[in-house]
């Protein structure tokens, strides 16, 4: 079953707190949508401007990805075109933003895959399957901790073989 119709077009969305949060294609506008308890959409609004209501850039740049903080205060956004990247950080508490890293030149590519856990802020580059940690303060990328070539999303990955890890049951997850 479908859970409803988002109001805008959406690249990148992650939850926080029981709600999808998304940000409106070529706007720095923050959606938030909450649902019933039946999963389907309850209520579509503008959480915030990210960037104090700028529009960004030009037609065609769009959100790569976003991931929230492991407290959930924070929220990393990597956006950007072809030839311009930003990775900033919006807190959802003061919903103050800050442009950690943004130019023509940057390791990080406007399509890869960013995600936080424990702590730790991941970069991924889908076309390498290179999987790096990434300074929050700088947005510099350390060492490669691995490459891949079956490895296409950081929420899961195509045809991949099951893995026993430590004991821990075999599954199979697939995007």
């Amino acid at each position: 079953a479908v859970a409803g119709t988002l109001g805008a077009q959406c690249n990148g969305g992650d939850f926080r707190n029981g709600s999808f949060f998304y940000v409106a294609h070529n706007t720095d506008n923050l959606m938030q949508v909450t649902f019933f308890a039946n999963g389907t959409i309850s209520s579509q609004a503008k959480f915030a401007d990210i960037a104090g209501g700028a529009t960004f850039r030009s037609t065609g740049f769009g959100v790569g990805d976003m991931t929230f903080s492991s407290d959930g205060n924070l929220l990393y956004i990597l956006w950007g075109s072809s030839t311009f990247k930003e990775l900033l950080e919006f807190n959802m508490v003061t919903r103050a933003f800050r442009s950690i890293l943004n130019g023509t030149t940057s390791d990080l590519a406007a399509y890869s895959q960013i995600s936080f856990s424990r702590g730790v802020l991941y970069n991924h580059l889908p076309g390498t399957g290179a999987l790096s940690v990434v300074n929050t303060a700088t947005g510099a990328l350390g060492s490669t901790i691995f490459t891949s070539t079956g490895f296409s999303d950081l929420a899961g990955v195509n045809n991949c073989n099951p893995v026993n890890y430590n004991g821990m049951p075999t599954t199979t997850t697939t995007t």
